[in-house]
């Protein structure tokens, strides 16, 4: 990881390499590739690797941040409004504000995605909810942290049967 990215104008994460953040609650880890202090607050920009059988978000949606998601390998379902669709490597789905959506990897093999939030700053809400647990038993902090993220909560997660 390139020292000091806070004064670098430019530089190139090699494959594997920015930081590192466990997501326990979503079985996920995200590698942060260009954070908000490295782009001025433009853009985040992370890979994440998601678990088969993971359960992902709650259906969700953000008031100013637009997310593309970009699937590397394997296959991920996704809610966009109110269509559930399949999204295998190669494809591109563009959330914007406003729009309700939920993702997960209904598949037998892991996934991995590289996401996209526009402004930046995104990287927060991993660094603050990394912690605390559940949201089924920490609501309330969750609660907090996700309006802090500008995450909107209108449902549960897509469950197995919703495959798309």
């Amino acid at each position: 990881m390139v020292e000091n990215q806070a004064e670098t104008k430019g530089y190139v994460l090699q494959p594997g390499e920015g930081r590192a953040i466990p997501v326990p609650f979503a079985r996920a880890v995200v590698t942060m590739k260009a954070e908000s202090h490295q782009t001025d607050g433009q853009i985040t920009v992370y890979e994440s690797r998601q678990e088969p059988h993971s359960i992902g978000p709650a259906r969700h949606y953000h008031t100013r941040l637009t997310e593309v998601f970009y699937i590397l390998e394997g296959e991920m379902t996704f809610l966009v409004g109110e269509t559930i669709h399949a999204a295998p490597a190669g494809a591109t789905v563009v959330i914007p504000p406003h729009t309700i959506h939920a993702f997960r990897n209904a598949q037998s093999q892991p996934a991995r995605l590289l996401i996209m939030v526009v402004p930046g700053g995104f990287e927060g809400f991993f660094d603050e909810s990394r912690d605390i647990g559940s949201p089924m038993s920490n609501a309330e902090q969750w609660r907090r942290i996700n309006e802090r993220w500008d995450t909107w909560i209108v449902g549960p997660p897509l469950d197995l049967w919703n495959r798309g």
